[in-house]
């Protein structure tokens, strides 16, 4: 039995979408038909989906939860097929026609077919990365995917949460700049021309302070949209030249050595590929191949290439605590926990620790660094309203002066 997308219309006229199993797309039309819809379309998801053009992904969130679900109904001793099907019933009955509904009813066929897991979830590299399909199949070899989905779980749950918590930070920050420089910018554009015209135009000279921010009132006024366009080309040129490579490893490569910049760079991208490679070694996959695996999840294009340079002189005999050492790039004491791990003889758990450790660290930055933000922030909007106010007093400061 294969599963199939359909569209149909029902008796109102509304177009309909959502998965069906069947044997056949005739038998598929059939139970369409009983539902009271007129089929338009059938199609194999087997077919459709292993197409190069396939273009649907699970959310982070969904992702997440359908790791844990199979992971708790495996650890009940329920059979893989039978799991996939029930996984695949609830997000059918929750959001029918969704990615997330069409992509497990076509994992749950592949498998009912004879292929692995691992196997079904690479049709779909949108969603299911090379880490997470080399750590099921390590799963599926040793024996122990339960515990493997598991560890994916909580991985995938920690990345969402970090990224949340992240964001959620950031939008006041983000918040405050957007609506400083709303605000500074309509005084200078409606206001201050306004005020200043009534001294203006009694003749007295005006004091430097208030005629540069005139000067900027009309600068602003003349030329705003045409600075705004200025200010969007050149996104649009960055945007296009950060698609070249070789400006990307340039730029990725600055980051590493910018200051304030660097701290933070190295660090999440270190605690990406620790806590990756830490999974994998968990998982039994080998360390060299795990390394090459983990590396894709660091974004920094730079230090993506010297961990594959480092990748091959593990492979050659160098220890994974000497390559990330000479890199120059790594903390130091997430290289001196990673080297304890491999005397020791427990590199996986020392990995994960490695990668808490840093977690922690990169939190404590963030937020150091937000609650830094935000009060000078405010010091500079204070000071820029600050100017405003005392360009606007000057003139009627002086006038006072001439009359006493």
């Amino acid at each position: 039995m294969a599963t199939f997308d359909y569209e149909a219309i029902d008796i109102r006229g509304k177009k309909k979408s959502g998965v069906l199993d069947g044997d056949s797309p005739r038998q598929v039309r059939q139970q369409i038909k009983r539902l009271g819809l007129v089929p338009l379309s059938v199609t194999s998801n087997l077919q459709k989906h292993t197409s190069p053009r396939y273009r649907d992904r699970l959310a982070p969130a969904t992702l997440a939860i359908i790791t844990r679900q199979l992971a708790v109904l495996l650890r009940a001793g329920i059979p893989l097929s039978d799991a996939l099907n029930g996984i695949a019933k609830q997000t059918s009955s929750l959001a029918r026609g969704s990615p997330s509904s069409r992509i497990i009813a076509i994992v749950r066929s592949s498998v009912e077919e004879g292929k692995s897991l691992s196997e079904s979830l690479e049709q779909f590299p949108r969603s299911f990365d090379q880490l997470y399909c080399a750590t099921v199949k390590a799963g599926e070899e040793t024996g122990h995917l339960d515990s493997v989905l598991e560890q994916l779980a909580e991985h995938t749950e920690a990345q969402r949460e970090f990224r949340q918590k992240t964001q959620a930070a950031l939008v006041y920050p983000i918040l405050l700049v957007v609506l400083s420089i709303v605000i500074v910018s309509a005084l200078m554009i409606y206001i201050v021309p306004d005020v200043i015209q009534v001294f203006t135009d009694t003749g007295q000279k005006l004091p430097v302070l208030t005629r540069g921010l005139l000067q900027i009132s009309d600068f602003l006024q003349n030329w705003g949209i045409a600075l705004l366009l200025v200010i969007a080309a050149c996104s649009a040129a960055g945007s296009i030249a950060m698609r070249q490579p070789a400006i990307r490893q340039k730029l990725h490569q600055g980051l590493l050595h910018l200051p304030l910049i660097k701290t933070f760079s190295r660090g999440i991208n270190a605690q990406r590929y620790t806590q990756t490679l830490g999974v994998l070694s968990q998982s039994g996959v080998t360390l060299h191949q795990g390394m090459h695996i983990a590396q894709q999840v660091v974004k920094n294009l730079h230090l993506r290439r010297l961990l594959l340079q480092v990748a091959d002189r593990v492979r050659e005999g160098e220890s994974l605590s000497a390559g990330l050492e000479n890199m120059g790039y790594f903390p130091p004491l997430m290289v001196y926990m990673i080297a304890s791990g491999e005397v020791s003889g427990e590199l996986d758990q020392m990995l994960l620790k490695a990668a808490d450790q840093q977690l922690q660290d990169i939190k404590t930055t963030v937020a150091t660094g937000i609650s830094l933000f935000e009060p000078l922030m405010l010091l500079v909007m204070g000071g820029v309203v600050l100017t405003i106010v005392l360009a606007i007093l000057l003139p009627i400061l002086n006038m006072n002066q001439l009359i006493g």
